[in-house]
This record gives C-alpha cells, sequence and structure tokens, in this order.
C-alpha cells in the first residue's frame, strides 16, 4: 500500500516551520557577521529578533550574552546566563563566563558560587593549562578572603544539602563530624555535603562544627558557605503547623 497523503493543513504547517528555520539561519549569520565586525548593538537586536522564533535555543541565548558583555552591558548579560539555567542548558563554559560577569560588576559571593558550579560541571575537563590555573587561583583567592558562594538565582547564600542521587559514594555512609552511622532515606535534607571532598555530615554536627572551625574536618578546605538562611525548622522535620499549635496558649478549662 503507498503511503498516506498529508492533510494540505498538515503540509502548510510544515512549510512554515522550515520558513522560519531558514529564516532563522540568515539572521544568525547576519548576527555572527556583525558581532565580528564590531557592531554589537546591531548584533543584539538580531539575535533577538531570532529568540522571537527560537526562544528556547540555549545556544542563541549565549551568543546573545556574548554581544551584550561586548557592549559592557552586563546585568543583561546575566540575564541571558539565567536563561539558559532556567532550560537547563547549562554547562561549565556559561558558568564560567557568567562568573566572570559577576567579578567585574563587583560580586564576589556570585562570582564564587558559579565557579563552584562550573568545577561541578566539568570545567576540570574542559580547560588547560593557563585558563585553569587562573580559574584556580581565583577561586582560591576568593575562599582565602571568606568570601561566601550566593547563588544568584535565589540571592540566598549557598548551603550544599546532601543529595543522594547527584553526591553518592561508597564511602559516605557516616556523619564526618560525629562519626555516627546515617541513614540517607530516613535523614534526606538533613544531611549536608563538604562542596570540596564530597564528605557528608549531620546538619546539626557541621552547624556545631562551623562555630568554631572554618575548614572541612575531613578535606581542610575552607567551608565557603554560610548556614544563617538555612530553615533550621525544614531540617529537624518540623512543619510549620506543629510550630504553630506548640506556640497555641492552652484552653480555657
Amino acid at each position: 500500500m503507498g503511503k498516506k497523503a498529508m492533510k494540505p493543513a498538515e503540509n502548510q504547517g510544515i512549510d512554515e516551520e522550515m520558513q522560519q528555520q531558514v529564516k532563522a539561519n540568515v539572521l544568525l549569520s547576519r548576527a555572527r557577521a556583525q558581532y565580528n565586525e564590531g557592531e554589537y548593538r546591531k548584533s543584539i537586536n538580531t539575535l533577538k529578533e531570532i529568540l522571537e522564533i527560537l526562544p528556547e535555543n540555549a545556544s542563541i541565548w549565549f551568543e546573545l550574552a556574548l554581544s551584550y558583555r561586548e557592549s559592557s552591558e552586563f546585568d543583561e548579560e546575566i540575564k541571558c546566563y539565567k536563561r539558559i539555567i532556567h532550560l537547563g542548558a547549562d554547562d561549565a563554559e556559561m558558568w564560567l563566563n557568567m562568573a566572570l560577569a559577576f567579578r567585574i560588576i563587583g560580586k564576589p559571593s556570585e562570582e564564587l558560587y558559579c565557579l563552584i558550579m562550573a568545577a561541578d560541571k566539568g570545567v576540570d575537563y574542559e580547560i588547560q593549562g593557563d585558563a585553569k590555573l587562573l580559574v584556580v587561583d581565583r577561586y582560591q583567592q576568593l575562599t582565602r578572603s571568606m568570601i561566601q558562594a550566593k547563588d544568584p538565582m535565589s540571592n540566598e547564600y549557598f548551603v550544599p544539602v546532601y543529595d543522594d542521587l547527584e553526591d553518592d559514594a561508597p564511602d559516605q555512609g557516616n556523619c564526618m563530624v560525629c562519626f555516627e552511622k546515617v541513614d540517607k532515606i530516613k535523614e534526606e535534607g538533613q544531611l549536608l555535603v563538604c562542596p570540596h571532598c564530597k564528605r557528608i555530615a549531620h546538619f546539626i554536627c557541621l552547624a556545631s562544627w562551623l562555630q568554631n572551625n572554618e575548614i572541612c574536618p575531613v578535606c581542610h578546605n575552607i567551608l565557603d558557605f554560610s548556614l544563617d538562611n538555612y530553615d533550621f525548622k525544614q531540617v529537624m522535620g518540623i512543619s510549620g503547623d506543629e510550630d504553630d499549635e506548640a506556640c497555641d496558649p492552652p484552653p480555657d478549662s
């Protein structure tokens, strides 16, 4: 039997999609030529036109970010990176560029967070030589200055909560502070992880440790995060309702 003929409406939909893709390709070539010629404002406008056609194309958002950088519009550059994160397409290169943008505008806490995320995304494998040394030196400079990493998406200081799916390792069965066994299922959300050596600890144990120490008890790297904004009720398994009930006065007899 022969193939079923496509309906006119289906053909029209495919034709429109192809036309849009061709238009985007033509515009992209124009935007890159404008960028190479130093016409960054024109490049920005052209890339914005492409994003009206392909709003979820992370590579276009990245090229737009670089054009904003050349125009010294660093806040707009950072917005592009945040869009890429929202799309779930962030990688080590993006985080490193975001770190540089935050460094230029003088936000070291956000810069440090981006450097940590770049490492998590595999920056050790993607940059080599002098470039890698510059990143490592900058990271060490920030940690020596006692800078606290701050998440630019939530504007909260970075607290590395242990994630069994991302941070698990065979030898992570004990708290690195009290040495007691941990139940990773029952204690979900109540464990923290060192961002350097990935060792885990009970929240209360590590919070107590940080009262008098600034380094990880295992690897001795600086623990560059703050627990000031962390929800103690959540980590102790206390819901807001239970807390309210505990504060209510007893009923009249």
